[in-house]
């Protein structure tokens, strides 16, 4: 499967599963593409692979459908209307989404759309495989503490929730569930959370009772089996009894959860409810069962049925396992990795499952490539893009400006003391009809770079680079400049180049996106001769090796790289005398300094989407200085 683009689980037909291939649906504009992490196996996934059927939904003959509907994962790519989520945003997937139009939809009980796409349920694919796409309002974004299997396991908190909501569960509520399977736990777990007052959990297994009792229920009970001459309905009367008796259940249980569907419990919980108590049936067992309809009648039983989730439902889920109220980690029983879905599948189907099995895509850490064009010039296209270039007053921040805005950018330019960049924001503006400003920012103080990072972001809408290019020379050696200057340096050319960073990286990881380059020097990889420059030298060393380090720590939402210009006629080196130009002339391959157009193309390279797998690298443009 390693060569395979989006591998899935594939259910073929009834006893049937293969891996595939399957293609990569195109993305809708309110859709998000999510790179699945973890699903957990559900009931009714392991029903349509050993029977091809539940109720009315059937797997047709000559059709096949992705598995899992119990998922988690990552935005890797968002529909371009899509409001609230970004790219690297953790989420956990509603498997469900209606048409939002039918009289169902409009009442809020959207489980009942005709036209739902539900995860795999015939004719719609699963989440079992690479990507899924699903509409961006039914992807929920997790906090920060939440893993990924506890938001895979949102989905079976979600029935339970839903279950919940349709008894109307008070806290002055007495509630029997019926099934200590993953369902009846969680109904317990949530009844539990909702503050009623007795919540007891009914089984005939006794592992199952046992993990009731120290998961969420007060109490527990074993239900014995009939004996041969006893009666269903008699046997249902017996046991009823029993457990009200044990319970103090007085006339019976307010409330009655049927997550079995075994035809005893639902016979029981009938007895056992009190008189216009609530009965939710969310079990699936046999299609047609014995029901005692008389003891029903004459309590005026409260029955209903409950399937997926309505509105405002599954957001209660993601609350009551983010708070902790809901301890869904403690339910996966065993972990497999994708490769051993069929495997996880059997064990499942065996039993008996104390609770839920987790499948792991360990194969999908890789994350998908980029979408880029074909053409290399739109590749370096800098339309819709906006940058910040630091040190803006001249040299070459000025020519990486005019390049980036002839490429399409919106340009802040930031400038200490020179306002020569308030001219070039209006050549910008003239020249290329881009949006561009000049804006006065000390990149030694953070509070000036925070606060312009956010002027510029409030005018363009987003960020998209930020070139931390700010510097100054350093016009002494180690002992013989006073340390106001040796500070005036650092502070400059390395403390301003990271709080350039840290302010722009703190707008990256909230977008999901961003692209960082720093102005570093060969000067960071050797030592200049015959000028003394000990504290600008260190200075620039440091930013490249920062530049790779961020490149690490931000990969998941961010791009870093530092371009190292060697001489360059700029106004920096203005003032140098002619003979140590002369000496650097000598020591340089191509004899000369640079002309600042030369870096031009390097920063575009950097900023555009010409270099998506380019980053913690640094580029040297020095004449080929650095080589000898």
């Amino acid at each position: 499967m390693e060569s395979f683009s989006n591998p899935a689980f594939v259910l073929k037909s009834v006893k049937n599963v293969v891996f595939e291939d399957r293609p990569i649906a195109p993305l809708g504009p309110k859709e998000v593409r999510v790179h699945v992490s973890e699903t957990g196996i559900c009931g009714s996934d392991v029903h349509y692979w050993q029977r091809g059927r539940i109720g009315k939904f059937i797997l047709e003959e000559g059709t096949d459908m992705v598995l899992g509907h119990e998922s988690s994962g990552v935005v890797v790519e968002t529909g371009s209307e899509v409001p609230n989520l970004n790219i690297g945003d953790r989420v956990a997937i509603e498997p469900g989404v209606p048409c939002r139009y039918c009289a169902h939809c409009r009442d809020g009980k959207y489980n009942h759309c005709e036209d739902m796409v539900f995860a795999a349920t015939p004719p719609w694919d699963g989440t079992l495989a690479k990507y899924y796409n699903v509409a961006y309002d039914y992807c929920y974004k997790i906090p920060d503490h939440m893993d990924m299997e506890e938001a895979a396991l949102v989905e079976p908190v979600a029935v339970a929730v839903q279950i919940c909501k349709r008894a109307q569960l008070q806290a002055v509520d007495s509630v029997l569930v019926f099934g200590c399977g993953p369902i009846g736990l969680l109904c317990q777990s949530v009844a539990k959370a909702y503050a009623c007052k007795k919540v007891i959990g009914v089984d005939i297994s006794d592992g199952r009772l046992a993990f009731a009792a120290n998961f969420a229920a007060d109490s527990v009970y074993k239900m014995s089996m009939r004996s041969e001459t006893e009666s269903p309905e008699d046997f249902a009367i017996r046991i009823s009894k029993d457990i009200k008796a044990k319970f103090d259940l007085g006339a019976g249980a307010d409330v009655v959860l049927e997550a079995s569907g075994a035809e005893p419990c639902i016979q029981v919980g009938v007895f056992a409810a009190r008189p216009e108590g609530r009965f939710v049936q969310a079990g699936m067992g046999r299609e047609l069962v014995s029901f005692p309809v008389t003891e029903a009648l004459v309590k005026q039983l409260n029955w209903t049925g409950s399937i997926r989730y309505s509105t405002g439902v599954y957001p209660n889920a993601v609350d009551l396992v983010a708070s902790g109220k809901v301890n869904v980690k403690s339910l996966i029983t065993n972990r497999f990795r994708f490769e051993e879905a069929e495997r996880a599948f059997e064990l499942v189907k065996e039993g008996p499952i104390l609770s839920l099995t987790k499948i792991s895509k360990m194969q999908s850490i890789r994350k998908p490539n980029p979408q880029l064009p074909d053409s290399v010039f739109q590749m370096f296209s800098m339309k819709g893009k906006s940058v910040i270039i630091t040190g803006a007053s001249g040299g070459i921040a000025h020519e990486v400006a005019r390049a980036l805005a002839e490429a399409g950018a919106s340009i802040s330019l930031w400038y200490h003391k020179n306002p020569l960049a308030e001219d070039l924001a209006k050549e910008l503006i003239q020249k290329y009809g881009v949006e561009a400003h000049a804006l006065k920012v000390d990149v030694k103080s953070w509070e000036q770079v925070e606060a312009g990072v956010t002027k510029t972001v409030e005018k363009f809408g987003q960020l998209d680079v930020m070139i931390a290019n700010a510097g100054i020379p350093a016009k002494a050696g180690g002992l013989d400049q006073t340390l106001a200057e040796w500070h005036d340096v650092v502070d400059t050319d390395f403390n301003g180049a990271y709080y350039c960073a840290r302010a722009a990286g703190n707008v990256f990881k909230k977008q999901g996106f961003g692209n960082l380059i720093f102005t570093g020097s060969m000067s960071g990889h050797i030592v200049n001769i015959p000028q003394q420059q000990a504290c600008y030298n260190a200075s620039k060393a440091a930013v490249i090796h920062l530049a790779k380090s961020l490149a690490v720590e931000w990969a998941d939402f961010a791009r870093v790289n530092s371009v190292s210009p060697g001489y360059i006629d700029t106004p920096i080196s203005g003032d140098c005398p002619f003979e140590m130009k002369e000496a650097w002339f000598k020591m340089i391959p191509l004899h000369r300094d640079a002309d600042p157009r030369e870096l031009k193309g390097i920063y575009l390279y950097l900023a555009s989407d010409a270099s998506t797998y380019t980053t913690g690298s640094d580029f040297i443009v020095d004449g080929g200085f650095c080589c000898p």
